[in-house]
């Protein structure tokens, strides 16, 4: 049995290592931030990478999908 690959992983492991050559200053590293908030607001519910993100509540989108997470939950 194959497992599906992770959609967001690639922009995960790009933020990863932009974090890692930038001393972990995530001001440095704000369009990799971008890419993967937007990977993320399309990709919530089948990337395990993206569960940081969807705490995130900076992205009008991301807040609604929690909102939306929270009443499933609920």
């Amino acid at each position: 049995m194959s497992q599906k690959k992770d959609p967001c992983l690639k922009n995960a492991c790009k933020l990863q290592t932009c974090l890692e050559r930038r001393g972990f200053d995530d001001q440095k590293c704000q369009n990799e931030m971008n890419f993967i908030r937007e990977c993320c607001e399309t990709w919530w519910e089948s990337s395990i990478v993206c569960e940081g993100f969807i705490k995130d509540l900076k992205s009008p989108k991301l807040k609604q999908l929690k909102i939306q997470q929270e009443k499933i939950i609920y």
